[in-house]
């Protein structure tokens, strides 16, 4: 009887190696940030957005009385169940988020954990307000969840213009983006204006490149940008913009609001942007492929328009968050530039890659533990306040008064650069703090919990 031997080569081993490796990081990643979210109490607008409503209700509620950005609203329901709930969920959104601008950035099908390891560690290190996008419930939802929902409408175009893979389907899947791009352009007012530009860019690359116009391509764009409009008009943009008084002065104004753009650039996002002028130019220099070049340099482009375009709105330069959308295509512009060079069979390029993610991964490595550290004593502030107002209700009293928190100074504790708990019993976070905790009213005093009870 003749017998079959089945031979494995070295590189098949290095392959699954490789592949073990790289779902153990995309594993340890989701270990890591559900261990933060599980740290993560409720924060600000949390304790008013926990009583159950009807989904549309809210929406439309959202869109006269505050904003147009109502594509997060079908998330909504994650607040009104166990917290553990969203905190599992969350965290997988975390790892998804990684995994699209791996996708938007990879060359080959090949997994590469150097690339992902790039990845992690540039969404670690240059996100503005991490807490905020990444582990704040509200925050979360609308910023973290919305630019995953805007990845994926952004995602077919790219794959149509750089494969040569024909699309199936394509009917389906032109009423299917008309329906998606209509919903995502309600995700936020620039974030969807960057996937816009996207969208329109790789319709473009992809008809130069010799590809066909596609029905599912009119169908995305024009669908995305009719509930961008949408969005724009929303009565409740109006109503927001109240709360946030500028100058009379027109060219005033639009000075601050430039100034307010440029800062991030300058003081958060200067060593990522030298960084892919860096990657740019040694591509140049090595002549790497030139159609990959002109990719990552749209994504910059539409980064930095993102970004600029907060100039537009009359509250986009109020907080840190706002420029979410402009750095997430600065990452993924990164990430292409760095997946060109690490496919070169050069091995000075590829040099120059394994330098880089050692680098920038081991800063990862380092500061985890230590923002870690704040995020668990936050946790045991929260824990504190909450032991304190239980302590008043069983006393009977209805009106709490309990102590302040100190002020948060790390972007990856959720509640960085939030409101908190006043003296005024009617703001707005002291009426649903006492909504959620069933008393009459609740006030921060004047006593801090000091930062040495969690031992620090």
């Amino acid at each position: 009887m003749k017998t079959t031997s089945i031979k494995i080569t070295p590189n098949q081993i290095t392959g699954q190696h490789d592949k073990l490796l790289f779902f153990g990081v995309l594993a340890a990643v989701y270990i890591v940030m559900l261990a933060f979210n599980f740290l993560t109490p409720l924060i600000a607008d949390d304790f008013s957005r926990t009583a159950p409503r009807d989904v549309f209700s809210n929406m439309i509620d959202l869109y006269k009385t505050w904003g147009g950005r109502i594509f997060s609203g079908f998330f909504v329901p994650f607040l009104t169940w166990p917290k553990f709930i969203f905190n599992i969920a969350n965290a997988l959104m975390y790892v998804v988020f990684i995994l699209l601008i791996y996708r938007f950035a990879r060359v080959s099908t090949k997994k590469r954990l150097s690339l992902l390891l790039f990845v992690c560690a540039i969404v670690w290190i240059f996100t503005i307000d991490f807490g905020q996008v990444y582990l704040w419930e509200l925050g979360s939802l609308a910023y973290l969840w919305a630019l995953n929902g805007i990845l994926l409408g952004t995602l077919p175009y790219y794959i149509y213009a750089v494969s040569k893979k024909n699309i199936k389907f394509p009917v389906i899947l032109a009423v299917a983006m008309a329906a998606y791009g209509f919903l995502i352009g309600f995700a936020g007012e620039t974030s969807t204006g960057g996937a816009i530009l996207a969208m329109v860019f790789f319709a473009i690359f992809a008809k130069r490149q010799g590809r066909c116009w596609m029905l599912w391509q009119f169908t995305g764009v024009f669908a995305t940008t009719i509930g961008f409009i949408l969005m724009l008009i929303a009565p409740g943009n109006r109503i927001r913009a109240e709360h946030f008084p500028e100058s009379d002065s027109l060219i005033r104004t639009m000075l601050e609001r430039f100034i307010a753009c440029t800062k991030p650039l300058a003081e958060n996002l200067f060593i990522l942007v030298a960084g892919f002028a860096v990657l740019i130019t040694l591509q140049i220099i090595l002549k790497a492929d030139k159609q990959r070049i002109k990719i990552s340099l749209a994504f910059f482009l539409i980064g930095i328009a993102t970004i600029y375009a907060m100039m537009l709105a009359p509250t986009g330069t109020a907080s840190g968050r706002s420029f979410f959308g402009g750095e997430v295509f600065l990452f993924i512009a990164c990430a292409h530039a760095f997946a060109t060079l690490l496919e070169s069979p050069k091995d000075l390029q590829r040099c120059i890659c394994s330098a880089i993610t050692v680098t920038s991964f081991l800063y990862f490595l380092l500061t985890v533990p230590m923002e870690g550290v704040e995020v668990y004593k936050y946790k045991e502030l929260y824990n504190e306040r909450v032991a304190a107002i239980e302590t008043q209700k069983s006393e009977g009293r209805t009106a709490l008064v309990v102590p302040a928190f100190p002020e948060i100074t790390s972007r990856y504790v959720g509640a960085y650069g939030l409101e908190d708990l006043s003296e005024d019993h009617v703001f707005w976070v002291n009426k649903g703090y006492a909504v959620y905790f069933g008393v009459d009213s609740i006030i921060a005093g004047n006593a801090e919990i000091p930062v040495t009870a969690n031992g620090s």
